[in-house]
C-alpha cells in the first residue's frame, strides 16, 4: 500500500508535539497573511492549515483515514482521487474559491510538472486568483522516503511553468530563512512559490 494512504503516515501528522505544532503555526501564518477568502487546501492531510483558513474553505485529501479524521474535527474535507479527477476539481463550482494551497504535495508526485500545469488551468477555470505551492528544501526532501521529485527554482524554468495560462509566478522565496542553501542543512527551510492572475 502506498505510504501516503497508510495509517502510519496519518499518525505521523497527528502525533507532532506541542512545540512542533507551535512552530508549524508560524509557517502557516506565513501563508495565511496572503489569504482573506475561501480556499482549497489540496492535500490537507490532518487539517492543520485548514483549521486556520476561512470557514468557507475546503480540504481535498487522498488518504481516506485523514478524511475521516478531519471530518471528526468538524472540517469540510472530501476524498480526492487524482487518478479519477485528473486535477480538474470537477466537484467544485466556479467562483466558489479565491485561493488554492498545496503544502508539501508536489514532492510526492511522479510527474509534478504535469500536475502543476493541470492545477493552474483548473484554477483559472474556477476563477481562483492565487495558488501557493510549498515544498521542502534538500535536507527536508531527503528526510522522507515518500518524496519522489525535488522541486527547485530551476524546476519551474525547465518545465516552462513560470507562466501557465493567466497564472504567473509573482514570488519565489524560502522560509523561515530566505536563502536556498539553508535548505541543504536545515530540514524545515521551505521553498514557497506564489502564482497570481
Amino acid at each position: 500500500m502506498n505510504k501516503l494512504f497508510s495509517d502510519q503516515y496519518l499518525k505521523k501528522q497527528i502525533n507532532r508535539g506541542v512545540g512542533r505544532n507551535l512552530v508549524r503555526k508560524q509557517y502557516f501564518d506565513n501563508i495565511l497573511k496572503h489569504i482573506d477568502g475561501s480556499t482549497i487546501d489540496l492535500g490537507c492531510g490532518a487539517g492543520n492549515l485548514l483549521e486556520s483558513l476561512p470557514h468557507s474553505s475546503i480540504g481535498l485529501e487522498v488518504n481516506l483515514k485523514a478524511v475521516e479524521f478531519c471530518k471528526k474535527k468538524g472540517l469540510n474535507v472530501i476524498h480526492f482521487d487524482p487518478e479519477v479527477d485528473q486535477y480538474q476539481f470537477k466537484s467544485l463550482r466556479k467562483g466558489q474559491f479565491k485561493y488554492l494551497t498545496m503544502l508539501h504535495v508536489l514532492e510526492h508526485i511522479d510527474t509534478p510538472e504535469l500536475v502543476v500545469r493541470k492545477i493552474l488551468l483548473s484554477c483559472q477555470r474556477l476563477g481562483i486568483k492565487k495558488v501557493f505551492c510549498v515544498v521542502p528544501g534538500l535536507k527536508g526532501f531527503k528526510s522522507d522516503s515518500t518524496h519522489k521529485v525535488m522541486i527547485t527554482k530551476s524546476f519551474f524554468e525547465k518545465f516552462e511553468l513560470l507562466k501557465v495560462g493567466e497564472f504567473e509566478i509573482c514570488d519565489q522565496s524560502f522560509y523561515p530563512f530566505n536563502f536556498s542553501w539553508v535548505g541543504n542543512i536545515f530540514a524545515h527551510n521551505e521553498f514557497i512559490v506564489r502564482y497570481e492572475r
